[in-house]
C-alpha cells in the first residue's frame, strides 16, 4: 500500500493526515478514538481491499494535529468541522466512513448532519455521545483551561507503558503502543518526552444530557445511509447499545458482536476485517 503523509490547512493550524492506496480511488474517511491517533488503524487498514483510498486524519488535540485554539472549552462539536474540512480538501461527492469510539460518534453525527457525503459507515464499539453531569463538565473543563498544569516527563519506555496499562476498556500490545506512542510524544531531548495530547481532552463537553434525548435525536434525524456496527463482548457499548440503536436493525442496518475488548481492532484486525470487507465489496457482487 502506498502510504502519505499530508497536513491540511484549518483555521487554527492544520490537520495532520496519513493516506493509504491511490488518491484516484474511491475514497474511505477514518477516524480514531478519543486519546489516540491514525495509528491505531495501522494494523487494519493494510488488511482492507486495495482499492479504497484511505484518508486517515488525527483529530485536533491527538497525534500530530494542531491544537483548537487556547482559552476555550474543548466543545464536541468543534470536531464536526474537521470533517467538513475534510471532505471540501479531498472534493468527493461521497465518501464511506469508518471511525472507532469517539471518532465514530462524531462520524455518525456529521452523516445525521450532511446525509449526501456519507452513503456508507462501518463503525467499531461505540454508542452515540455519552450523556453527561453538564455542570461538573464545565467546573472541570473551566479548571483545565485556566489552570494548565505542566506536562509530565516520560521516558520512551515509560510512555509506552503508560498507554499499554490506562487504556479505559481496552487494552494493547506493545508493538501497537510503540506506534501511537510515536504519533503522540513530542521530544524535549535525549529520551525525554512528554505527551502533545490537549490536556481539555480530559473534559470534553458532549451535546446529551440523557439517553432518551440521544435516542429521540436519532429517531427524528436518522442516519441515512447503509451501515454496519461491530461491537465487542468485553467493552461496556455493546451492553447498552439497544437504548439507542436497537431501531436500526428495522432500517436494514447490521449489528455484529464479537469476541474481544473495546480496542480489539488493534491488536487482532482479523477479527473484523471479514466482517468490514464484504460491507465494502457487496456492491460488486450485485
Amino acid at each position: 500500500m502506498k502510504i502519505e503523509e499530508l497536513r491540511i490547512p484549518a483555521p487554527w493550524g492544520h490537520i495532520a493526515v496519513k493516506t493509504w492506496n491511490e488518491p484516484s480511488s474511491e475514497a474511505i474517511l477514518v477516524t480514531h478514538g478519543y486519546m489516540d491517533n491514525v495509528a491505531s488503524f495501522d494494523n487494519l487498514l493494510p488488511l482492507l481491499p486495495k482499492q479504497f483510498y484511505y484518508i486517515c486524519f488525527d483529530l485536533p488535540g491527538h497525534g500530530l494535529s494542531d491544537h483548537f485554539p487556547k482559552g476555550t472549552f474543548l466543545m464536541t462539536l468543534d470536531y464536526l468541522l474537521v470533517f467538513k474540512i475534510m471532505v471540501d480538501y479531498f472534493k468527493r461527492d461521497s465518501y464511506i466512513f469508518l471511525g472507532h469510539s469517539y471518532g465514530a460518534q462524531i462520524g455518525i453525527l456529521f452523516s445525521q448532519l450532511y446525509p449526501d457525503y456519507i452513503k456508507k459507515i462501518i463503525v467499531l464499539d461505540t454508542i452515540s455521545f455519552k450523556p453527561i453531569n453538564f455542570f461538573l463538565s464545565l467546573e472541570v473543563g473551566m479548571d483545565l483551561i485556566l489552570n494548565e498544569k505542566q506536562r509530565k516527563v516520560y521516558s520512551f519506555e515509560e510512555a509506552v507503558n503508560k498507554i499499554t496499562q490506562n487504556r479505559a476498556f481496552g487494552k494493547v500490545d506493545k508493538k501497537s503502543a510503540e506506534n501511537l506512542a510515536k504519533r503522540s510524544l513530542e521530544k524535549i531531548s535525549e529520551n525525554q518526552y512528554v505527551f502533545r495530547m490537549d490536556p481539555r481532552l480530559k473534559e470534553r463537553i458532549n451535546p446529551t444530557w440523557e439517553f432518551d434525548y440521544v435516542k429521540q435525536t436519532h429517531l427524528k434525524f436518522p442516519v441515512k445511509c447503509q451501515g454496519v456496527f461491530i461491537f465487542f463482548n468485553e467493552s461496556p457499548f455493546h451492553r447498552i447499545f439497544k437504548l439507542i440503536y436497537e431501531h436500526l436493525r428495522d432500517r436494514g442496518f447490521e449489528i455484529h458482536h464479537l469476541d474481544g475488548n473495546h480496542d480489539y481492532h488493534i491488536t487482532h484486525p482479523e477479527v473484523v476485517v471479514p466482517i468490514i470487507t464484504e460491507f465494502l465489496l457487496r456492491r460488486h457482487k450485485l
